[in-house]
């Protein structure tokens, strides 16, 4: 909401005329008309008594908020998916910009938006949307925040590795991940200390926050050592890095890994088509049911959340689409109906 806007909303609320707040601070109604329609903005001599006259105090007025929390910013990202996918990429890239631009601290705004841009703009060629991206996970990466989920870093880093890709600057993400000598981490040590004085929240937080760090990690090695068999052509290999991912990703639900990718991708790679169609099945009812609330700490914190169900829809069918080994796959009347039923953007 513009401060035009806002002054448009107080005075209605008020029961104030344009005519009536003119004359209380001193100009005249077609002012006050292009402050609400947009087409100027008032003084700032003038918002102090904008505000006495509205009863409101300057803060109200200018929608000011020092930050917002990791549930308001879900709710905000909800209704950027609705932009997009109502009005269009470049509207909903324009609203989550603004977003940014309104709380440039928050890291894990910063997070939410670059993966919902990176997200919608998966099958578009559009450098300068991912350039504002890989600008806003840099700023996470290089000035992290006291207030940052435990999480919030990694997953900036795992995303800027996808948007250095598409950019091709790969050579460029190398500084940002530079190994540095693993200081001591006495968190699990606090974690006893706390346990032991009865606290029990704060050590069922830094035990949760603990589990969802380790199995995010493990899952990735997972994945990585998966693709690896894969270029070298050791299927068997992979085979048990797939059923391991599935099995833990199943177990500990922590999103947004999803049991049945490397299972379905193996049975394309192994032109197994009955298992693939089993697997693509089992994965589409993955992503409808949405991120998963089984691993948060008392406070209800939710360590790691993804776009809604439909985005992750609309990645899966273009990423199926794009497979060199799945393309006869694709051309089965049952993967046909599956597809054509998953929702684009």
């Amino acid at each position: 909401m513009t401060l035009g806007q806002r002054i448009q909303t107080l005075r209605k609320e008020r029961g104030v005329t344009q005519n009536q707040l003119a004359r209380a601070v001193g100009v005249s109604k077609p002012a006050v008309s292009k402050w609400e329609n947009g087409a100027s903005m008032p003084d700032v001599g003038l918002l102090s008594p904008i505000a006495r006259f509205l009863r409101t105090d300057l803060n109200d007025l200018l929608q000011f908020k020092e930050n917002i929390r990791d549930q308001e910013v879900m709710a905000y990202m909800e209704r950027m998916e609705t932009v997009f996918s109502d009005q269009g990429f470049q509207e909903g890239y324009e609203a989550v910009c603004s977003l940014v631009a309104e709380y440039p601290d928050n890291n894990y705004l910063k997070l939410c938006g670059a993966r919902l841009v990176v997200n919608q703009a998966e099958s578009r060629a559009i450098s300068y949307h991912l350039e504002t991206c890989r600008d806003w996970l840099k700023h996470i990466v290089t000035y992290p925040s006291d207030q940052d989920q435990g999480l919030v870093k990694p997953a900036a880093l795992s995303i800027l590795i996808r948007v250095y890709e598409d950019l091709g600057q790969l050579e460029e993400v190398e500084d940002l991940l530079c190994i540095p000598e693993r200081p001591f981490d006495p968190s699990l040590l606090l974690s006893r200390v706390y346990l032991m004085q009865d606290k029990v929240d704060q050590a069922y937080e830094i035990f949760i926050s603990e589990l969802n760090r380790s199995m995010s990690t493990v899952l990735a090695n997972l994945q990585g050592l998966y693709e690896l068999g894969v270029k070298e052509g050791q299927l068997d290999k992979a085979k048990i890095y797939a059923e391991d991912f599935k099995e833990i990703s199943k177990l500990f639900a922590i999103e947004p890994w999803k049991p049945s990718d490397l299972v379905l991708d193996l049975a394309l790679l192994e032109n197994d088509y009955d298992q693939a169609l089993l697997h693509l099945q089992a994965l589409v009812k993955e992503l409808k049911r949405g991120p998963s609330k089984l691993y948060q700490g008392p406070k209800k914190q939710v360590y790691w959340s993804t776009s809604g169900h439909e985005t992750q829809e609309a990645i899966l069918r273009h990423n199926l689409r794009e497979k060199p080994h799945a393309q006869d796959f694709i051309k089965g009347p049952q993967v046909r109906l599956i597809l054509d039923q998953l929702k684009d953007t």
